[in-house]
């Protein structure tokens, strides 16, 4: 099997965001207003719903984000976020 196959790739874990960043995503999401793959466009929409720290967030890790969308996110309170980062 190529070394480029998934299986020989390590596991890797979900982006781990705040439940306050979550509900911003997420609000987004359900206003169908955009897709989700639309980064500027998601940032600019969480602002307008105010979730000002979900839309920081999106413009500050669109690594992640990317990743997130794609994969899922895993969601934690954010004492346990700010924890991780430390």
């Amino acid at each position: 099997m190529p070394k480029h196959a998934r299986e020989s790739q390590p596991a890797q874990s979900r982006p781990v965001v705040s439940r306050k960043v979550w509900q911003g995503l997420d609000a987004v999401r359900r206003s169908g207003q955009t897709n989700m793959l639309d980064r500027p466009v998601v940032a600019q929409l969480a602002r307008a719903f105010g979730y000002p720290s979900a839309a920081r967030w999106i413009e500050d890790h669109p690594k992640e984000y990317a990743e997130g969308v794609f994969g899922g996110f895993d969601i934690q309170e954010d004492r346990e976020v700010a924890d991780q980062r430390n």
